[in-house]
């Protein structure tokens, strides 16, 4: 549970996700950071490997541009997301079922000035994505400093600075230390009730 999952469209962001993926492997070091494009080995089954590498991490990005939930498949014209098999659509149901049983952070990274994307032109079964608190990184000048507090963030989920930590920019490199205890954290109640909340509107169909 050490690890990072990146979950983009490469169709929707692929520039701005590679230069997240190059700060969190630098900060984290490349085996923990899981990006499909750099990560996947030669020979494998691409969906039993996904399944397997998310059981392993404790934090799931979804880097959401602006036209995340606008890809259309080329031989079809409907949205790639409305496929059950969309390997991202799979990615993100799968982090979400694990967010709901407390097993992984999900976090909605927002890229390039995109905002949340509209729930009614999302599957039923990723709506939850929208209510969970997301954070936006920026163009330049602002993109160091988003990733040095969303760096920050993952350091303390993981519980504990990794060895390779390193300031970027001007910033002072935190003082990081092992994540408190859930019953220690003042977000937790929060996140409990979003939680509940968010299953509850799962089970009543909204």
């Amino acid at each position: 549970m050490n690890k990072i999952f990146l979950s983009y469209r490469r169709e929707d962001s692929a520039a701005t996700c590679g230069r997240i993926y190059d700060r969190l492997k630098d900060r984290f070091g490349k085996e923990t950071v899981f990006k499909d494009v750099d990560s996947i080995p030669l020979g494998v089954a691409f969906p039993d490997y996904i399944a397997g590498v998310m059981r392993q991490c404790g934090v799931q990005l979804v880097v959401i541009g602006p036209h995340f939930s606008d890809v259309t498949d080329s031989a079809t014209g409907r949205p790639r997301l409305d496929d059950p098999d969309d390997f991202v659509r799979v990615e993100v149901e799968s982090g979400l079922d694990r967010f709901l049983r407390r097993e992984t952070v999900v976090v909605p990274v927002l890229v390039q000035g995109a905002t949340m994307p509209d729930p009614r032109r999302l599957p039923e079964s990723l709506r939850l994505l929208v209510r969970i608190n997301g954070q936006p990184v920026r163009y330049d000048p602002d993109f160091d400093g988003d990733m040095h507090r969303l760096m920050a963030q993952i350091a303390g989920w993981l519980g504990a600075a990794p060895a390779t930590a390193a300031p970027l920019g001007s910033a002072p490199a935190p003082t990081l230390t092992p994540a408190p205890q859930p019953t220690a954290d003042p977000r937790a109640a929060q996140l409990r009730h979003l939680v509940d909340d968010a299953g509850a509107a799962l089970a009543a169909g909204h």
